[in-house]
C-alpha cells in the first residue's frame, strides 16, 4: 500500500470512529468528539480516545494525533 493509499484508509477509519462516538453522545452528534486547541494540539473525547485505544485501533491513534487537524481544516 502507498502512502497516499493508507492515508485514505485511516482517514476513512478515523471519520467512522468519530462517527460513531458522535452517534453515542448525549448532544446527538451536534459536536465532534475531539477539539483542536488554540496551540495546534488535538483532544479526544474520552470516548474517542478510549476507542482509538483499543488494539485494533493503535495504530491510528498516532497518525490522528499527526492528521486529524488535515482532516477538518
Amino acid at each position: 500500500m502507498d502512502a497516499m493509499d493508507d492515508f485514505y484508509t485511516k482517514a476513512e477509519r478515523l471519520l467512522d470512529l468519530i462517527s460513531r462516538v458522535s452517534d453515542q453522545l448525549p448532544d446527538n452528534g451536534e459536536e465532534l468528539p475531539l477539539k483542536f486547541r488554540e496551540d495546534g494540539e488535538i483532544e479526544f473525547h474520552d470516548q474517542l480516545h478510549a476507542e482509538l485505544s483499543k488494539p485494533e485501533n493503535i495504530d491510528l491513534k498516532e497518525w490522528a494525533m499527526a492528521n486529524a487537524k488535515k482532516l477538518f481544516e
